[in-house]
């Protein structure tokens, strides 16, 4: 029985929703899974913006807490392109005929002359849905994608070369020992008004190109992170984006709050260049313009960028020369392109191409001033930063709208206004609580019915209703909002919470079947608040089920209806975790999570634990510790770590150790811990085929769920997981063990990787007769880091994906094994079939099997029954 059209109802000792309330720490699942400080790490801010891309970084060493502003931050200046000096690298790059990142050409290497016509730039634009259908540069930049790459694969291979060029940085000038014994927190800064959904794909194609998991990737807003770098420098924020902030303390540590929301538009740089093409294909046509050799074009882009840093609309400036080589002759010695084929601009020229963005950055600074002042604020410095913060004839333009508004508000330069963002992502990596106060830019909330309010609801209306459990008048349907947009989030991490109930018949209770409960978290960017989740503007952002057949039936009350018969209700609480840019929605009961939604992380839906069980506070306390204790010190060839949407679900990794036949291989396996570790044993897995265990099969030893009074409560999981490693390399049989010889074993530990992130070949359609058949999907979703690790380790040893084989240089691929190392792997393929054969004959006929017996013993009991009669 399923509940999921059955809205909840808000008990009635429960208030509204305070926005303005932040209280509570909730369990979510697992634990952060921060790396374990070490000695030594290195912050690094990534600013990936859409024409340029600016890295920062700083070393930390010793405790944290003892970093202050002076720590010296450096940026990389040098890129790979020669002797090319520069504060950031162009978000541009070309793929060669192999199309990986490895081998592309990226940044100054892309602006080859030569390259120029496969160049892929603007990518950041197609990662927001808002700009990739309005933005006619996302629109052409689309058109560049290569057909066999998605925008998120693109991401990723430019964020990957990017993170090689950064570890190959941090080598050069601290030695690769010192570089591997240090930690490394990237801090990526996003614009203020992107999307969910832009933000999720961003930090999924960083979690691919290797920068860290969900939890260890830190998520700032451009402007924030600008803000923070001016206020160091000048002891006092940012265009493009705009949020205004009041400064609340400088020292011992920088705290500053939001006073207005976050603001944005098409009115970066890159809109400059647009402007500077169309003005070209306006004067020359487009004809003669694409006409340009693109070596031709690429100078006469080049010039324009140089020119553009340094105008201002200074009197004294009255001319500005480009290269047009490419133009035909005819516009030679005329139209301002002199014989030697240089392109004269004017001052009047220039103003037209500046002008649209100019004109809506002052707007968006207007809008900005007056939310301040509604707030009961006064501006008083306005601070030009990052890409486009340095332009003189912008900190002319915003000057002379503050002497027009009369207005007694600084403009101001900060200096290195360029690389503001990246610099200040790792100011904030260092001091990670520096906002105190955010306001919501969104607003989020879920579907309900609601008491009856007269001054609210109308009197006689179809969704009214008298509740028959307890006779109190409702409505249905109605959007109640966690957080409503425009309100002050207090803190780094915020916490909402509201109590609602959910009802069952007598008869349900007895007899409650598949009961699961699906509640859908909304989302609404207008200014007022929606009732119905129908209206215009009102979107699902995620879905929540949850499993009521795993709470304990003491934990549901009885009460009478108001016709005096009996039903059943348990009270919940909706949870709502706001960090940073990260939110976390959830549903717990008795303070327990059970399900838990991620938005704006990798993925933007919601799972309930697969084993329907919820941890106790002394599971969830202990195994906490465990993996804090794992993280800081591992066992040999062992990892491990807890899912995200259940502390009870833990997967691991062995690595084969030397001298056994498992060496080099990869072995991937599951723990599922009951709610009342560590009293009893966990369920234990091996998903990866080994020779040694059936897969995906419960193994039986003296450390897992089969034998639970020999289970020691001390034991740890780095014992258990020592154990079973133990076991693994010696010959003792049991359930779930198999036989096969060294060599097998050895063949399919060569195919391990492989197996894992393939799912045995069914990620490309090959051997899927012998694979999970999920193409490495849970493998990925359980290590992703591995799993790409896994794929490069493939693409190094050039392993067909399909089979599992060697690639020939110039043979096609087999399709028949030959040879000694065929025969071993068919070998190695027949112990797999076979194991997963009977274990599949077992699971399909246990109940025959149990028939077979009980029948067996009544008719050799009717057998002795006669005899005895007979004699």
């Amino acid at each position: 029985m399923t509940r999921s059209q059955q809205k909840r109802k808000r008990t009635e000792a429960s208030p509204a929703p305070n926005p303005d309330t932040e209280q509570q720490t909730v369990v979510t699942g697992a634990p952060p899974t921060k790396k374990a400080r070490l000695k030594h790490e290195f912050v690094i801010g990534i600013d990936w913006g859409t024409t340029w891309t600016g890295v920062a970084w700083t070393l930390i060493t010793g405790n944290p807490q003892n970093v202050n502003e002076d720590a010296k931050i450096n940026v990389i200046q040098q890129w790979a392109a020669g002797s090319k000096i520069s504060d950031k690298v162009p978000t541009e790059f070309v793929y060669t005929e192999d199309g990986t990142w490895e081998t592309m050409k990226w940044g100054f290497q892309a602006q080859a002359p030569d390259l120029s016509s496969k160049v892929i730039r603007w990518t950041k634009l197609l990662l927001d849905s808002d700009y990739a259908t309005l933005v006619p540069e996302a629109q052409e930049a689309s058109k560049k994608i290569p057909h066999n790459k998605a925008v998120i694969e693109l991401v990723t291979d430019y964020l990957s070369a990017l993170k090689a060029h950064i570890t190959e940085t941090l080598i050069v000038v601290y030695g690769p020992t010192f570089f591997k014994k240090s930690n490394l927190k990237y801090i990526l800064t996003v614009p203020a008004i992107w999307s969910e959904k832009a933000k999720k794909t961003h930090l999924e194609a960083a979690g691919k190109a290797g920068y860290g998991t969900k939890e260890e990737l830190v998520l700032i807003s451009e402007p924030e992170a600008a803000a923070i770098a001016a206020f160091r420098s000048l002891g006092h924020g940012p265009l493009r984006d705009l949020i205004s902030y009041k400064i609340m303390n400088f020292r011992p540590r920088l705290e500053f709050r939001e006073i207005t929301g976050g603001q944005g538009g098409g009115c970066g740089s890159i809109f400059i260049n647009k402007a500077f093409e169309t003005y070209m294909i306006k004067r020359f046509g487009s004809q003669n313009y694409d006409s340009i050799p693109q070596k031709s074009k690429a100078r006469m882009l080049g010039d324009f960028e140089l020119v553009k840093q340094s105008f201002s609309d200074d009197e004294n400036e009255e001319k500005f020369y480009i290269t047009a080589f490419g133009l035909p002759r005819k516009y030679k010695g005329a139209t301002g392109v002199d014989e030697d084929g240089y392109l004269t601009l004017t001052r009047d020229d220039m103003r037209n191409i500046f002008d649209p963005t100019i004109d809506l950055i002052v707007a968006l600074v207007s809008n900005q001033v007056k939310a301040a002042a509604a707030a009961s604020h006064r501006v008083k410095m306005i601070l030009l930063v990052g890409g486009f913060g340095g332009s003189p004839y912008l900190r002319r333009r915003v000057q002379e709208w503050v002497d027009k508004e009369k207005y007694t508000i600084e403009v101001a330069q900060p200096p290195d206004a360029w690389t503001s963002i990246a610099r200040g992502a790792v100011m904030h990596g260092i001091e990670s609580q520096i906002v105190k106060d955010r306001i919501a830019r969104t607003s989020y909330g879920v579907c309900v019915d609601v008491r009856f309010n007269e001054g609210i609801h109308p009197k006689y209306h179809v969704d009214n209703y008298h509740d028959e459990y307890d006779g109190i008048l409702r409505v249905r349907d109605q959007m109640e909002w966690f957080i409503k947009k425009g309100v002050r989030i207090n803190g780094i991490k915020s916490v909402f919470r509201v109590t609602y109930c959910q009802h069952l018949e007598t008869e349900e209770f007895v007899d409650a079947g598949d009961l699961k409960i699906t509640d859908t978290l909304y989302a609404y960017n207008g200014d007022d608040m929606p009732t119905k989740p129908s209206a215009s503007g009102v979107r699902p952002l995620c879905d929540l089920e949850t499993d009521l057949n795993s709470i304990p039936k003491e934990k549901w009350k009885v009460r009478n209806k108001t016709d005096g018969t009996s039903y059943y209700v348990i009270e919940f609480d909706f949870v709502m975790e706001v960090e940073g840019e990260k939110l976390l929605f959830g549903l717990e009961i008795d303070g327990v999570s059970n399900t838990v939604c991620c938005v704006g992380l990798y993925k933007i839906t919601c799972s309930s634990s697969p084993t329907g069980r919820m941890a106790s506070k002394t599971a969830y306390k202990r195994l906490t510790k465990e993996y804090k204790h794992i993280q800081e010190e591992a066992p040999p060839y062992i990892t491990a770590h807890p899912l995200e949407s259940n502390i009870l679900e833990w997967v691991y990794l062995i690595d084969g150790p030397p001298d056994t036949p498992y060496t080099g291989g990869q072995y991937w396996g599951t723990l599922v811990f009951p709610p009342d570790y560590p009293f009893k044993p966990p369920a234990i897995r091996m998903m990866t085929p080994s020779g040694r265990f059936q897969t995906s099969t419960r193994l039986c030893l003296s450390i897992s769920d089969f034998h639970p009074k020999s289970f020691n409560p001390a034991w740890e999981v780095s014992t258990i997981l020592t154990g079973l490693l133990s076991f693994m390399t010696s010959e003792e049989m049991t359930t779930g063990s198999i036989s096969a010889t060294p060599a097998q074993r050895k063949q399919l530990a060569a195919m391990s990787r492989w197996w894992n992130s393939t799912g045995g070949g069914t990620s490309t359609g090959g051997g899927g007769k012998i694979g999970f058949g999920d193409g490495g999907a849970r493998f990925r979703a359980d290590w992703p880091e591995v799993d790409r690790d896994n794929w490069q380790w493939m693409r190094d040893h050039k392993i067909n994906p399909q089979n599992g084989r060697v690639m020939a240089a110039s043979t096609p691929i087999p399709t028949k094994s030959e040879g000694a190392d065929a025969q071993e792997k068919q070998v190695a393929e027949r112990i797999v079939v076979a194991e997963r054969a009977s274990q599949s004959w077992l699971s399909r006929n246990k109940i025959m099997i149990a028939t077979a017996i009980i029948v067996a013993w009544v008719a050799i009991g009717r057998v002795f029954q006669h005899d005895v009669t007979a004699s």
